[in-house]
């Protein structure tokens, strides 16, 4: 795929194949579409050194999988690297390292500071990738960072992040030493209970005379106060940032309303700050099978605005399907994907309220009104509508659930999928369109229609059990 006008303005990565689908370079973007034409706009190859003038010729396909985030692109970057081992990533990549905070759990009295280092230490701890990796419960189990450093154990050393941007941590981490927020202490000392410190290096700490530390070191503060204060650290870094948030914008408004603006801009940073700790990072164990099952569904997007002739791919999918045995507990069911994963949240159920001929159905009446349903219910409601509708069926189906669009002041596109041939109805197009099996368009369509069917029947069944027996 060339047109890269076609990929998404959000966060992901993207995978660049030769022409025999071999894999040669694996990168991250805040947006997919901005960083891929990139490497196409004029004057790129004098400015990528060796890696664009050789890559950008070999490059036939770019496929991508959809993240929640960038800091959940840079995990999914970093794992399938790791896993595929793309050539221009082994020679041309740079060793940039990301920043992350360590808070040192595995010494009596933890130190906190930020560190471009994963996993090396004394303890050898988790980075927060293998944490979560090793907790994972499967490929599609998500995580987030706390619950996974909590499966790594309190006992090592903890490591938040990563955070791809790291000027924002360094301004935040001072002013939290800044405001002692933050009281633990800075030096580098090996001592413990056990292993006291020599009083000559305590004699000699600038922090130790300056009151700015807790003095662990010299019983100034006892072990239960110290570790109270380190589980402090912890939460924040866990998550817990609403206070500190409510503080920022308090000294924001302040800054402002007494036109301290330099003042205002610093608690304006420290509130992204938060913001870019606070982004949830979710991570799936995936297996080769995964990664190419992830990525045949954004393929197979991509592939139906192609198809469709839509300004992008329909990442956002809503689809139909109605179920009644002889007119009985007639019921409709709409089922959603976005990214090509349902999203269960949007899944819908409903009783037919149409009037249906005496011991026999409407499927065009019946399928008109639900969708009808759901679209009033969607505009209601604010939330953005689908990308694209699917209904199941033919060419009648599609045109009663064309009908229902119009009726509720939609213009969406919307397609029918016919079970007996598998074929695509498309309006304004008199003839279906047929595609491969192995077309990605077509198994992205034939999934959603299956589970559109399973969730309906599965509904009606019910219904009918009940019924038979008196409920």
């Amino acid at each position: 795929m060339r047109d890269y006008a076609a990929l998404p303005r959000s966060p992901g990565v993207y995978l660049m194949k030769d022409a025999a689908g071999t894999v040669l370079y694996v990168g991250k973007a805040r947006d997919l579409r901005r960083r891929v034409a990139q490497y196409f706009i004029k004057g790129a190859a004098e400015k990528g050194g060796w890696k664009i003038p050789n890559l950008v010729p070999l490059i036939k396909v770019i496929d991508y999988i959809p993240c929640a985030g960038e800091k959940d692109a840079l995990l999914l970057e970093r794992d399938l690297i790791g896993r595929l081992q793309p050539f221009f990533n082994a020679m041309w990549k740079d060793s940039k390292s990301y920043a992350r905070v360590r808070l040192t759990m595995s010494e009596d009295f933890p130190r906190v500071f930020m560190t471009r280092a994963a996993g090396s230490g004394r303890h050898s701890p988790q980075s927060v990738p293998q944490a979560l990796r090793a907790a994972g419960s499967g490929r599609h189990s998500p995580q987030s960072v706390p619950q996974a450093l909590r499966a790594a154990g309190a006992k090592g050393d903890l490591v938040f992040g990563p955070y791809p941007k790291a000027e924002p941590l360094k301004k935040l981490l001072a002013y939290l030493w800044r405001t002692g927020f933050i009281n633990l202490r800075r030096c580098r000392w090996d001592f413990s209970r056990a292993k006291p410190l020599d009083r000559r290096r305590i004699d000699a700490c600038l922090y130790y005379h300056t009151g700015q530390c807790t003095a662990p070191c010299d019983g100034r503060i006892s072990l239960r106060a110290y570790r109270a204060l380190a589980l402090r650290v912890r939460r924040f870094f866990e998550g817990d940032l609403d206070a500190l948030s409510r503080e920022f914008r308090r000294g924001m408004r302040r800054g402002s309303a007494a036109r301290d603006y330099e003042g205002a801009a610093l608690f304006r940073d420290m509130l992204a700050a938060l913001a870019h700790m606070a982004e949830r990072t979710l991570i799936r164990r995936l297996d080769p099978a995964a990664i190419d099952w992830t990525v045949d569904r954004s393929r197979g997007a991509t592939r139906l605005a192609e198809l469709l002739s839509l300004k992008s791919p329909p990442l956002h999918i809503e689809a139909f399907d109605t179920s009644s045995l002889f007119g009985r507990q007639p019921v409709g069911a709409s089922v959603c994907f976005r990214d090509g994963e349902p999203h269960k949240a949007h899944y819908r159920r409903y009783k037919i309220r149409t009037s249906l001929p005496e011991g026999g159905s409407d499927d065009f009446a019946m399928i008109g009104e639900i969708v009808g349903r759901r679209l009033k219910v969607l505009l209601k409601s604010g939330e953005p509508l689908p990308d694209l509708l699917l209904i199941d069926g033919g060419r009648g189906q599609l045109s009663a659930s064309l009908a229902a669009a119009k009726r509720a002041g939609v213009d969406i596109p919307v397609v029918s999928l016919a079970k007996e041939f598998e074929e695509i109805m498309i309006p304004g197009r008199p003839e279906p369109l047929r595609l491969p099996a192995e077309d990605p368009a077509l198994r992205l369509l034939q999934a959603l229609r299956d589970e559109a069917h399973r969730f309906g029947i599965t509904y009606h069944r019910g219904l009918r059990g009940r019924a038979e027996l008196g409920g």
